[in-house]
C-alpha cells in the first residue's frame, strides 16, 4: 500500500514539475521566411501562356522609356545652354 502511494506521489511530482514557465522570452526569434520560389507547374503554365515573356517585355519597355526620358532631358538641358 505504501509503495502504491509512493509511486502515485512520484508520478504526480513528475507531471507537475513540467508545468513551470516555458521560457518563451528566452527563445530566439523565428527565422524570416524565404520568398516563394515558383513551382515547376507554375513555370510550365507561364511558359505555355507566354506570361513570362510578356512580363520581360514590359520590363524592357519600361527600361527603354526611362532611358529615353533621361536622354531627352539631358539633350534639352544641353540645348538650353
Amino acid at each position: 500500500m505504501t509503495f502504491r502511494i509512493l509511486l502515485i506521489t512520484t508520478c504526480l511530482a513528475i507531471m507537475v514539475s513540467g508545468c513551470g514557465k516555458s521560457g518563451k522570452d528566452r527563445r530566439a526569434a523565428a527565422p524570416v521566411p524565404k520568398p516563394e520560389t515558383p513551382s515547376v507547374a507554375r513555370d510550365v503554365i507561364e511558359g505555355a501562356t507566354g506570361y513570362t515573356a510578356v512580363q520581360h517585355g514590359k520590363k524592357a519597355r519600361d527600361a527603354v522609356l526611362k532611358a529615353t526620358a533621361t536622354r531627352d532631358k539631358d539633350l534639352k538641358e544641353f540645348l538650353e545652354k
